[in-house]
Protein backbone atom coordinates (compact mmCIF):
# COMPACT_ATOMS: atom_id res chain seq x y z
CA UNK A 1 0.00 0.00 0.00
CA UNK A 2 2.91 2.46 1.23
CA UNK A 3 4.39 1.70 -2.40
CA UNK A 4 1.27 2.36 -4.46
CA UNK A 5 0.66 5.79 -2.45
CA UNK A 6 4.41 6.95 -3.40
CA UNK A 7 4.21 5.82 -7.15
CA UNK A 8 0.35 7.71 -7.01
CA UNK A 9 2.33 10.93 -5.71
CA UNK A 10 4.82 10.52 -7.71
CA UNK A 11 2.86 10.59 -11.12
CA UNK A 12 0.86 13.27 -9.84
CA UNK A 13 3.60 15.47 -9.44
CA UNK A 14 5.15 14.58 -12.82
CA UNK A 15 1.56 15.31 -14.41
CA UNK A 16 1.89 18.36 -12.70
CA UNK A 17 5.28 19.28 -13.91
CA UNK A 18 4.38 18.72 -17.17
CA UNK A 19 1.00 21.17 -17.23
CA UNK A 20 3.39 23.50 -15.84
CA UNK A 21 5.70 23.05 -18.78
CA UNK A 22 2.51 23.26 -21.29
CA UNK A 23 1.32 26.18 -19.81
CA UNK A 24 5.34 28.05 -19.80
CA UNK A 25 5.05 27.01 -23.24
CA UNK A 26 1.87 28.64 -24.44
CA UNK A 27 2.10 31.95 -22.41
CA UNK A 28 5.61 32.10 -24.69
CA UNK A 29 3.97 31.50 -27.83
CA UNK A 30 1.24 33.75 -26.96
CA UNK A 31 3.25 36.81 -25.72
CA UNK A 32 5.57 36.72 -29.34
CA UNK A 33 2.79 38.34 -30.77
CA UNK A 34 2.25 40.40 -28.31
CA UNK A 35 5.49 41.89 -28.71
CA UNK A 36 5.60 42.33 -32.31
CA UNK A 37 2.05 44.32 -31.74
CA UNK A 38 3.47 46.18 -29.29
CA UNK A 39 6.68 47.10 -31.30
CA UNK A 40 5.08 48.18 -34.50
CA UNK A 41 2.78 50.50 -32.53
CA UNK A 42 5.17 51.83 -30.64
CA UNK A 43 7.09 52.57 -34.36
CA UNK A 44 4.50 54.43 -34.88
CA UNK A 45 4.35 56.60 -31.55
CA UNK A 46 0.48 55.39 -30.65
CA UNK A 47 0.96 55.26 -26.94
CA UNK A 48 -2.82 56.25 -26.20
CA UNK A 49 -3.97 52.71 -28.26
CA UNK A 50 -0.99 50.68 -26.71
CA UNK A 51 -2.56 51.75 -22.89
CA UNK A 52 -5.68 51.49 -24.14
CA UNK A 53 -5.17 47.89 -25.92
CA UNK A 54 -3.29 46.63 -22.49
CA UNK A 55 -5.73 47.47 -20.00
CA UNK A 56 -8.44 45.27 -20.67
CA UNK A 57 -5.40 42.34 -20.54
CA UNK A 58 -4.22 44.09 -16.66
CA UNK A 59 -8.10 43.87 -16.19
CA UNK A 60 -8.30 40.12 -17.35
CA UNK A 61 -5.33 38.82 -15.64
CA UNK A 62 -6.83 40.59 -12.30
CA UNK A 63 -9.74 38.51 -12.87
CA UNK A 64 -8.03 35.40 -13.44
CA UNK A 65 -6.03 36.30 -10.25
CA UNK A 66 -9.52 36.71 -8.18
CA UNK A 67 -10.78 33.61 -9.64
CA UNK A 68 -8.09 31.68 -8.13
CA UNK A 69 -8.12 33.47 -4.61
CA UNK A 70 -11.63 33.09 -4.17
CA UNK A 71 -11.65 29.23 -5.20
CA UNK A 72 -8.84 29.02 -2.71
CA UNK A 73 -11.16 30.43 -0.26
CA UNK A 74 -14.11 28.87 -1.06
CA UNK A 75 -12.17 25.37 -0.62
CA UNK A 76 -11.27 26.43 2.93
CA UNK A 77 -14.17 27.67 3.73
CA UNK A 78 -15.75 24.43 2.74
CA UNK A 79 -13.11 21.91 4.34
CA UNK A 80 -14.78 22.14 7.66
CA UNK A 81 -18.28 21.49 6.49
CA UNK A 82 -17.11 18.80 4.26
CA UNK A 83 -15.46 17.00 7.39
CA UNK A 84 -18.95 17.58 8.89
CA UNK A 85 -20.74 15.67 6.13
CA UNK A 86 -18.24 13.46 5.66
CA UNK A 87 -18.55 11.82 9.24
CA UNK A 88 -22.49 12.41 8.97
CA UNK A 89 -22.75 10.65 5.70
CA UNK A 90 -20.16 8.17 6.59
CA UNK A 91 -22.78 6.42 9.14
CA UNK A 92 -25.08 5.30 6.09
CA UNK A 93 -22.52 3.32 5.10
CA UNK A 94 -22.08 0.57 7.70
CA UNK A 95 -25.25 -1.45 7.90
CA UNK A 96 -25.43 -1.54 12.12
CA UNK A 97 -25.30 1.80 12.16
CA UNK A 98 -27.78 2.11 9.88
CA UNK A 99 -30.09 -0.63 11.97
CA UNK A 100 -29.21 2.03 15.29
CA UNK A 101 -30.39 4.84 13.35
CA UNK A 102 -33.92 3.60 12.41
CA UNK A 103 -33.98 2.24 15.76
CA UNK A 104 -33.57 5.22 17.80
CA UNK A 105 -35.38 7.08 15.14
CA UNK A 106 -32.63 9.40 14.16
CA UNK A 107 -32.62 9.21 10.85
CA UNK A 108 -34.59 12.79 10.72
CA UNK A 109 -31.34 14.32 12.43
CA UNK A 110 -29.14 12.36 10.03
CA UNK A 111 -30.96 14.10 7.32
CA UNK A 112 -31.26 17.61 8.93
CA UNK A 113 -27.64 17.66 9.59
CA UNK A 114 -26.56 17.05 5.80
CA UNK A 115 -29.13 18.93 4.47
CA UNK A 116 -27.88 22.28 6.41
CA UNK A 117 -24.17 21.46 5.28
CA UNK A 118 -25.47 20.63 1.85
CA UNK A 119 -27.04 24.30 2.32
CA UNK A 120 -23.73 25.99 3.72
CA UNK A 121 -21.43 24.84 1.08
CA UNK A 122 -24.04 25.53 -1.93
CA UNK A 123 -23.82 29.12 -0.37
CA UNK A 124 -20.33 29.02 -0.29
CA UNK A 125 -19.68 28.17 -3.36
CA UNK A 126 -22.54 30.24 -5.03
CA UNK A 127 -20.97 33.37 -3.51
CA UNK A 128 -17.69 32.76 -5.11
CA UNK A 129 -19.50 31.90 -8.19
CA UNK A 130 -21.06 35.45 -8.07
CA UNK A 131 -17.61 37.37 -7.46
CA UNK A 132 -16.10 35.65 -10.25
CA UNK A 133 -18.96 36.33 -12.45
CA UNK A 134 -19.11 40.02 -11.56
CA UNK A 135 -14.82 40.22 -12.10
CA UNK A 136 -15.35 38.63 -15.76
CA UNK A 137 -18.57 40.77 -16.73
CA UNK A 138 -16.34 43.65 -15.97
CA UNK A 139 -13.04 42.37 -17.86
CA UNK A 140 -15.61 41.60 -20.68
CA UNK A 141 -17.43 45.00 -21.19
CA UNK A 142 -13.92 46.84 -20.57
CA UNK A 143 -12.77 44.54 -23.58
CA UNK A 144 -15.69 45.38 -25.82
CA UNK A 145 -15.74 49.50 -25.09
CA UNK A 146 -11.64 49.50 -26.32
CA UNK A 147 -12.38 46.77 -29.20
CA UNK A 148 -14.74 49.52 -30.12
CA UNK A 149 -13.01 53.05 -29.30
CA UNK A 150 -9.54 52.20 -31.12
CA UNK A 151 -10.72 51.72 -34.51
CA UNK A 152 -12.88 55.16 -33.93
CA UNK A 153 -9.53 56.90 -32.69
CA UNK A 154 -7.61 55.41 -36.01
CA UNK A 155 -10.71 56.06 -38.21
CA UNK A 156 -10.62 60.30 -36.54
CA UNK A 157 -6.80 59.84 -37.29
CA UNK A 158 -7.22 58.75 -41.50
CA UNK A 159 -9.77 62.09 -41.55
CA UNK A 160 -7.38 64.59 -39.66
CA UNK A 161 -5.24 63.31 -41.97
CA UNK A 162 -2.60 61.90 -39.11
CA UNK A 163 -2.96 58.21 -40.55
CA UNK A 164 -2.83 57.32 -44.01
CA UNK A 165 -5.46 54.45 -44.63
CA UNK A 166 -2.83 51.30 -45.53
CA UNK A 167 -1.56 53.08 -41.94
CA UNK A 168 -4.99 51.88 -40.52
CA UNK A 169 -5.38 48.88 -41.99
CA UNK A 170 -1.70 47.87 -40.56
CA UNK A 171 -2.35 49.42 -37.15
CA UNK A 172 -5.91 47.47 -37.06
CA UNK A 173 -4.32 44.17 -37.39
CA UNK A 174 -1.79 44.97 -35.16
CA UNK A 175 -4.51 45.88 -32.45
CA UNK A 176 -6.90 43.17 -32.61
CA UNK A 177 -3.66 40.70 -33.30
CA UNK A 178 -2.71 41.97 -29.68
CA UNK A 179 -6.94 41.84 -28.09
CA UNK A 180 -7.07 37.82 -29.52
CA UNK A 181 -3.69 37.17 -27.78
CA UNK A 182 -4.80 38.12 -24.25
Amino acid sequence: AGFALLRERVNRNLDRMISYGDVVLESVTALIPVLISIVIVVSFKKWTLLVLAILPAIVGFRSKILDGKTLWEAENMAGEERKKFGSVYGFYGFKNYVEEIKINGLHSVFTKSIKETMAVLHAIFLNREYKVAKSQLISNILGNIVNLVIPVILIYEIFTGQLLVGAFYFLYGRFTSFSQNF
